[in-house]
């Protein structure tokens, strides 16, 4: 009886600890089926991303014309620019009846010099002697050049020195503005000011310029001091600048990236028909806004822009979205996502519309006009895609962004004033670009601050039909007043 007990006591021990081996069996096997199914569900993934990344790479290059990708970053053999709009079917070039523009001569500079050439002495066809006291003028050419060395005007100023009765030596005062030994006037401030603002040389190659030029060597040290002393002379100028823009109807906005000293900064443009404003601020968001313009005149402004956030939280009168931004990337998903009509179908009412703006009298479209587009608008966004897209796409987002600013995409259609496009903006922050590629950065805040007033004065001056450089020598000239 105790031989049977000790077996069952030892049978139940075994069973007891079969029972544990079971239960860690088990509990093995749960964790290696959670182990299986999240690989299971990273093999998926990776099938996903495999195949999302297949049909991305058979899809079409973001370039500068089918996307916001700007032109530097074009890959090789892409051209650098290609028109939104549809062939018309022309040849290019000046078409038949263009009538052609050459200089005449009453345009050019007084003569400095006449030269006679007077023929042979002889005919050469028949051996006569030609009559060379009684000769008339033939053909004129002109020869346009300029001079192989231009002189500096070097004015001296003596302060001279005079005694009263009473023996006090007075002397007389220097005229504002001539503050040191040695100081540079007027002309050369505006054309240093214009050659690194305008032309974006950079200062070692400005100063080797001057020195070929007119025979005299400045100093890097001598080119920052020209630019800030125009920086001061023009707040004046570039306050009245803001006021003219501050006043326009319809104000174009913009921003990018710029170096300073590595660390990235902003440039932002505000610009109207008649002057464009320039501004160095470290921030992208709508303080920026906030602090060149008051709530009263921000209310009477539309504003054309893109669909950058910052443009949309402040209280304006009316706003106009960049149609061209908006064909870029409707010509991508249209090259990409083929079985679809929503995108062509998009670009087709957008281009309509802007064709049918540039045909009306007055550049607008009557009242029944525009409800007809903006009623084609509204049921294309409310327009299912009408195929299933990969989760990560272009196009669904494009769609929700346009819809949530459908009421500001035909602004244009109605009012004369108001453009199709962004593109001024862009131009007038893309000499900015440039001047970062050549010169890489701008070393201080003080330097930004430099080129936004002197480039403000400079576009201003354009866009008024007025010379650049007489525009940045009228502000060098305020030194002396």
């Amino acid at each position: 009886m105790t031989d049977l007990t000790l077996a069952l006591k030892d049978t139940k021990q075994k069973v007891l600890m079969l029972e544990r081996q079971i239960e860690d069996c088990h509990k093995e096997i749960e964790s290696k089926d959670r182990i299986i199914a999240e690989k299971n569900e990273y093999i998926r993934k990776l099938t996903e991303e495999k195949t999302i990344s297949a049909s991305a790479s058979s899809a079409p290059v973001k370039t500068s014309n089918n996307s916001s990708v700007p032109p530097s970053r074009n890959p090789i053999g892409i051209k650098h620019t290609k028109s939104l709009r549809e062939k018309s079917g022309r040849k290019t070039g000046g078409q038949k009846g263009h009538e052609g523009h050459t200089l005449k001569a009453e345009d050019l500079p007084p003569v400095s010099e006449t030269v006679k050439w007077v023929p042979p002495s002889t005919c050469p066809k028949c051996g006569f002697p030609i009559d060379t006291e009684h000769l008339e003028d033939g053909k004129v050419r002109y020869v346009v050049d300029i001079p192989t060395s231009v002189l500096l005007n070097v004015t001296k100023h003596i302060s001279m020195v005079g005694k009263c009765a009473d023996g006090h030596k007075i002397e007389g005062l220097f005229p504002e503005g001539i503050n040191a030994y040695i100081s540079y006037g007027e002309n050369i401030t505006a054309l240093v000011a214009y050659l690194n603002t305008y032309c974006n040389v950079p200062f070692k190659k400005l100063s080797s310029i001057i020195e070929m030029i007119f025979g005299i060597r400045i100093s890097d040290g001598t080119v920052s001091n020209m630019l800030d002393k125009m920086r001061k002379l023009g707040k004046k100028p570039y306050d009245m600048i803001r006021d003219a823009v501050a006043k326009s109807e319809v104000v174009g906005a913009d921003e990018t990236g710029i170096n300073i000293n590595g660390k990235n900064q902003w440039i932002w443009t505000f610009q109207s028909e008649v002057a464009t404003l320039l501004v160095c601020e470290e921030s992208r968001g709508r303080v920026v806004i906030k602090k060149y313009f008051t709530d009263a005149e921000l209310k009477e402004m539309i504003l054309e822009s893109d669909r950058w956030r910052s443009y949309f939280t402040i209280n304006i009168k009316g706003h106009q979205l960049c149609l061209a931004h908006i064909l870029r990337n409707l010509i991508y998903c249209s090259e990409v996502y083929t079985q679809q009509k929503w995108s062509t179908d998009m670009l087709e009412l957008l281009r309509d519309a802007i064709h049918q703006k540039n045909v009306s009298p007055g550049n607008m479209l009557s009242p029944e006009d525009c409800a007809k587009y903006r009623k084609r608008l509204d049921e294309l966004l409310d327009t299912d895609i009408g195929i299933d897209l990969p989760k990560k796409n272009e196009l669904t987002p494009l769609k929700e962004s346009l819809g949530k600013y459908r009421e500001h995409i035909f602004t244009c259609l109605s009012n004369s004033k108001v453009h199709t496009t962004n593109n001024n903006s862009e131009k007038s922050l893309r000499p900015a670009k440039t001047k970062q590629k050549v010169s890489g950065c701008f070393r201080t805040k003080k330097g930004g601050e430099n080129y936004v007033t002197i480039a403000s004065v400079l576009q201003t001056a354009i866009k008024n039909g007025q010379n650049p450089l007489g525009a940045l020598k009228a502000v060098a000239h305020l030194a002396y007043e």
